[in-house]
């Protein structure tokens, strides 16, 4: 274990804190792999989409044999189990790197192996870049990379294996590529990469040979929007801006620092000075957790980034401080009491009674699922940590189909994912709730 870098700690060693957030992680992990996997594999749209292609071109093309390139092991066996018994499909991974399946794929996708050696028992070949180099794979016409490597020469590398100078087979090669979309990248932190992925484009895209697109329209939207992550990448941080306030006052003016920290907790002011928003806000801790919340009315609140209640508490030196007005008491009273709950913008009252109202029925009537539906109470009832989807789920269940519809709640609302929600309820419980200061907007 320590030539791959790992150590070996002692427990002793290792602070509480760790071992829970730990737990934490591992129980959140583990909801996930539930949700997706624990009742066998969901609809796979790309999955169906690359076999309905390699289908097509199979039914175009027989001569062309195709190489299907993945970047995991795991998923060239995810690929090959559903793929085998429909196509003439041969999988090679580290996994497999024997004599015999080497030389099975060179008798069946290398140009150059003799002739009187040379089988058709394949015609599609799911490898990984342990394949990259070292084989001639000219007897396909056609790579497919399922996903796009990080480093950019692998997909040289790979086009490669199909493009050798001593054996001629096809005049034309293709090149598919499976992308995410903008919003997937959005959702994977593509600005973290986008630096990469820029380089990327400019090392292997040539005017003759594109690698990673069909046309120049394609090149240049993932271009653009590589671009623009990067661009975003660069941008100043918004805490800069407050940070530097912040030092000023620090290196100008340290006493007005120190007469801040003496505000005492739970102060209260009213702003009338234009404002973005107008409501309650308010700042509180409990235990580790943080929030800024702003009330709209006696019944509705919303959750406040830290950015977005930095810019409503920025103020002028000039401007004055006034006394809260007679509505701020029930708005702040309303925001308090949901400080540390699950929020809505607009909460519907009734449905969330519709939905309460079904789960205590449920709890009385389906016993054998008692202890899953009295937690999935207590997290809508006191927690209000589910979304406005899964509630609706919840109204949905039919009394007639009840077993069925709540095996199906299950499949999205893991028992491991509501124990996560209460293991981290009752850490924030446990901590002392401090109000630290509300502002009210008119």
């Amino acid at each position: 274990m320590k030539q791959k870098g790992y150590q070996l700690l002692d427990v002793k060693d290792l602070d509480e804190k760790f071992i829970t957030e730990l737990e934490h992680d591992i129980a959140l992990l583990t909801s996930i792999r539930d949700e997706w996997f624990g009742h066998g594999i969901r609809q796979d749209v790309k999955l169906d989409h690359f076999a309905e292609v390699l289908e097509r071109q199979l039914r175009k093309e027989p001569e062309r044999k195709i190489v299907v390139f993945t970047e995991f092991a795991d998923t060239a066996d995810y690929l090959f189990e559903y793929l085998k018994g429909k196509l003439p499909v041969f999988r090679y991974h580290s996994g497999h790197a024997s004599a015999q399946n080497k030389e099975t794929i060179r008798a069946n996708f290398d140009a150059s192996y003799p002739k009187a050696k040379q089988r058709d028992d394949y015609k599609v070949l799911i490898a990984t870049d342990a394949i990259s180099e070292g084989y001639n794979l000219n007897r396909a016409g056609t790579v497919i990379n399922y996903d796009i490597p990080y480093n950019p020469m692998r997909v040289v590398q790979r086009v490669g294996r199909i493009n050798r100078v001593n054996v001629k087979v096809f005049d034309e090669l293709f090149i598919y590529n499976y992308f995410p979309s903008a919003i997937g990248e959005d959702e994977t932190r593509t600005r973290e990469i986008s630096t990469f992925k820029i380089k990327m484009h400019n090392a292997i895209m040539g005017d003759d040979t594109q690698f990673l697109s069909e046309d120049e329209e394609v090149e240049a939207f993932y271009a653009k929007k590589y671009k623009e992550a990067q661009d975003q990448s660069e941008e100043r941080s918004w805490k800069t801006d407050f940070e530097n306030i912040l030092n000023s006052v620090k290196r100008a003016k340290p006493a007005l620092l120190v007469q801040a920290k003496e505000i005492p907790k739970r102060a209260r002011i009213r702003r009338e000075e234009k404002h973005p928003r107008n409501g309650a806000i308010v700042f509180g801790r409990k235990g580790e957790e943080y929030t800024f919340k702003i009330g709209i009315s006696e019944t509705e609140h919303a959750l406040l980034t830290a950015k977005e209640a930095l810019e409503l508490f920025k103020a002028d030196v000039k401007e004055k401080a006034h006394p809260v007005s007679d509505a701020f008491d029930p708005v702040y009273l309303h925001v308090k009491d949901h400080l540390f709950r699950g929020t809505k913008e607009t909460p519907n009252t009734t449905k969330l009674r519709d939905t309460i109202a079904k789960l205590e029925w449920l709890v009385e009537h389906v016993a054998e699922e008692r202890p899953y539906l009295n937690n999935l109470c207590k997290v809508v009832k006191e927690l209000d940590a589910l979304s406005e989807h899964h509630l609706k789920r919840i109204r949905k269940i039919r009394r007639d189909h009840v077993q069925e519809d709540v095996a199906a709640l299950k499949e999205e609302v893991t028992p491991s994912y509501l124990q996560a929600i209460l293991r981290k309820a009752h850490r924030i419980e446990e901590g002392e709730e401090i109000l630290i200061l509300a502002e009210e907007l008119t």
